[in-house]
């Protein structure tokens, strides 16, 4: 069971080095927020995503350390008796949960898909004709397959291979049909799905990091944010694009969520945000762009210190342990 103790014990170390990189990220993120610039904020955080994905600082950590001959100096991750079973208690513990997590989530996504495929017809013509005319105006060329469904309250985006967008089957205002249509396809055209599944990953991964939630909640805000900001501005009227949110909220009376869709699952308290955020995007007035590439690249030096201190201090730790542990 070695296999389940080092990875376990690479998990861990991610964990704490990709916490380390959002709590630098939440403090540049104001900054860029306040500035207008919440679709760099938006690429910074999913960069600390990576953190929690990518061993590099474990790699630079043991590359420092080697000798000239080739060798690991010193006990970095080298276990004793004991700390070698409390990691093998503490591996299988997270595999499970791991293992149980990632299982319900596909679970979830498996089973809407499969209610979904038995109820789902194509679009109508007038709606399709629509559905083509949004598309050319955000240069969409693939286009994600359209489909009504009797088991769909709420407009839904699905499926990152073979994209698929899902509309409620009752009749829309053409407005109304327009405005469902801009925002799935935007979300489509910003790879929202494939960032909201990746974030997905990482929380199935770390489930006992209550970071990653944080993380992943955060992922979802900005995404929306974002999409709203550029569907509003592409339909012209940011009051009667939000009313239309509104409305569709309404329809999910259950907040049904499913992570690996993406779909309008907001409370109230949520939408408001969305709203006042919003309506803050519009007076605000963009700063100089150096002050966007100022701050990434804080964010870039910060983040990578601050995730390589809390590996070196992971590092530190191990060794009082290990000594501690050792049996001579």
């Amino acid at each position: 069971m070695e296999w389940v103790i080092e990875m376990f014990g690479t998990i861990f170390s991610l964990s704490l080095t990709g916490s380390g990189a959002y709590l630098f990220w939440k403090i540049v993120s104001k900054h860029l927020d306040n500035r207008g610039y919440i679709q760099v904020a938006d690429r910074l955080l999913k960069a600390t995503l990576m953190f929690f994905s990518v061993p590099f600082v474990i790699l630079a950590m043991v590359w420092v350390q080697k000798k000239s001959d080739g060798t690991t100096e010193g006990n970095l991750f080298a276990p004793t008796e004991a700390l070698e079973n409390m990691l093998l208690i503490f591996g299988i513990l997270w595999l499970i949960g791991a293992i149980g997590t990632l299982l319900y989530q596909i679970g979830v996504y498996a089973l809407f898909c499969r209610n979904n495929k038995q109820s789902r017809i194509p679009g109508e013509p007038e709606q399709r004709k629509l559905y083509a005319e949004c598309c050319e105006e955000l240069g969409i060329r693939r286009q994600p397959r359209l489909y009504q469904c009797m088991d769909v309250r709420i407009p839904c985006q699905a499926g990152v291979l073979f994209p698929v967008i899902y509309i409620p089957m009752h009749s829309f205002p053409e407005w109304e049909l327009r405005t469902i249509f801009t925002h799935e396809l935007t979300h489509y055209k910003n790879r929202d799905l494939w960032w909201r599944q990746l974030a997905v990953l990482v929380r199935c991964i770390h489930w006992f990091n209550p970071t990653v939630y944080a993380i992943f909640r955060r992922v979802l805000t900005c995404n929306e944010y974002i999409c709203d900001e550029c569907s509003a501005v592409t339909l012209g009227d940011r009051r009667k694009y939000f009313e239309v949110i509104v409305d569709l909220a309404r329809c999910n009376g259950e907040r049904q969520r499913i992570y690996l869709v993406s779909m309008l699952s907001e409370n109230r308290n949520e939408l408001i945000r969305r709203a006042e955020h919003l309506a803050k995007y519009e007076k605000i007035t963009k700063g100089k762009k150096w002050i966007a590439v100022t701050f990434s690249a804080i964010f870039l030096v910060g983040g990578s210190a601050t995730a390589l201190a809390a590996g070196q201090g992971i590092a530190a730790l191990h060794e009082v342990a290990y000594d501690a542990t050792v049996v001579e």
